[in-house]
């Protein structure tokens, strides 16, 4: 998921670059011809670079429809801007638009089988119905107050400088600033919230920030500021990407990668690997690839939404059962009925290991620790999860001899 938030950045960076900003277009037929040349020049690039601009845009969307939050300001400034209204929506705006939803769609169907606009479904499914929420919620102001501030750190005040300061006055300083603004208000709507959507905030945040350096380092009276806003932005940011980039919530993906090496030595049978953390904690089959190209038979607890699950809006889903009761959720899930489907492998957090009736299940399968990964010396969403815990159990059946797998690979059949 952070990864479609990198590109919508990328491709929102590629557009802004491109972006005809304040550029005054053609005047009329007076004055004389090497003014009114030098004018159509200027129209004929603005109308390269605005086309340029609409493509990526359209791309953006594509990858993330929520995009359109701070692009759509964007086009109704340029539609009020602009002389040549009707070329702008319906030889530029539209044939991207098509294009986009088009490419969309072809792709869901070679990939699903299904014929569906999916911008459709994911502002049905996060806005008209509120789906999203059921992953957490925040305030409307948690975006001003501490969504951006953290994203952005010691360079929003740079960057509100930079709008501010020196040879940046004037509308072409404020008008790619004004995207952040677009951005963090358009999510602020929203009632579920996370950093990472905030990513296409940054590229014009950096860039003011970058004008401010730039306007402080032309004025010598000035330059001083220019030299310490430098130190302040390596001082902070080096140590902070060195930190959680490394270091900071590593356990889950180091897990995963463990689980890979497991199972190219052959280590995984009967069940494969049960991941008992809370869902969406692992990279899962992005990093289990393995060279014979069979998947390796990994489960996690599941979090869909009510409405995708079939089940009642208030009613537990299967992560709620298991850290509500994890031994009768487990006993249910694998039921020692002779066939030996359990997994060979658990992996969980230390704190749910130190549960009782977690223990009891552990010890009546034989699973014991084989591996103790770091994790976080912090906590941040929830309680302190210190080390990711890869448990083990001697097994002889292969998984592929599992009951499930079997079906599995019946069902493949069928297919």
């Amino acid at each position: 998921r952070t990864f479609s938030n990198c590109l919508e950045a990328v491709l929102t960076a590629a557009a802004l670059a491109h972006w005809p900003w304040g550029r005054a277009e053609a005047g009329g037929d007076g004055g004389p011809a090497s003014d009114r040349n030098h004018d159509e020049a200027l129209f004929r690039d603005r109308r390269a670079n605005r086309r340029r601009a609409v493509a990526f845009a359209g791309a953006a969307c594509l990858i993330r429809p929520t995009a359109a939050t701070y692009f759509l300001p964007l086009f109704v400034t340029e539609l009020r801007r602009t002389r040549a209204k009707t070329t702008f929506l319906c030889l530029e705006c539209l044939p991207v638009f098509v294009a986009a939803v088009t490419l969309g769609v072809v792709v869901d169907y070679a990939f699903s089988g299904a014929v569906y606009v999916a911008a459709w479904n994911f502002f049905k499914f996060n806005v008209a119905e509120g789906g999203s929420a059921a992953y957490g919620t925040h305030p409307w102001h948690w975006y001003l107050t501490q969504g951006f501030p953290a994203v952005a750190t010691c360079f929003a005040p740079l960057a509100f400088f930079g709008c501010v300061s020196g040879t940046l006055k004037g509308a072409r300083a404020w008008e790619p600033f004004a995207v952040t603004l677009y951005c963090v208000l358009g999510y602020s709507l929203a009632a579920h919230k996370e950093f990472r959507f905030l990513m296409p905030a940054l590229p014009p945040t950096l860039a003011a920030a970058g004008g401010a350096l730039a306007a402080w380092q032309a004025d010598p009276k000035t330059a001083w500021r220019t030299r310490r806003a430098v130190a302040l932005v390596l001082l902070t940011q080096i140590p902070a990407a060195a930190y959680l980039s490394w270091w900071h919530q590593s356990g889950t993906v180091a897990a995963v990668r463990h689980v890979a090496k497991l199972a190219a030595e052959g280590k995984v049978n009967a069940g494969g690997v049960f991941f008992a953390t809370p869902c969406h904690q692992h990279p899962f089959h992005s990093h289990a690839h393995l060279p014979t190209r069979v998947p390796v038979p990994m489960s996690f607890l599941e979090c869909p939404p009510a409405s995708a699950e079939g089940r009642a809006e208030h009613e537990p889903d299967e992560a709620d059962r298991f850290f509500a009761d994890p031994e009768t959720f487990l006993d249910t899930r694998f039921p020692r009925d002779g066939a030996d489907g359990a997994p060979s492998h658990v992996v969980l957090f230390d704190g749910t290991s130190r549960d009782a009736g977690m223990k009891r299940w552990l010890e009546k399968w034989g699973f014991e620790v084989h591996k103790r990964l770091f994790h976080a010396h912090f906590a941040v969403d929830r309680e302190l999860q210190a080390e990711v815990l890869v448990f083990a159990r001697p097994v002889t059946a292969r998984y592929a001899e599992a009951p499930e797998t079997r079906r599995e690979e019946n069902k493949q059949d069928e297919l």
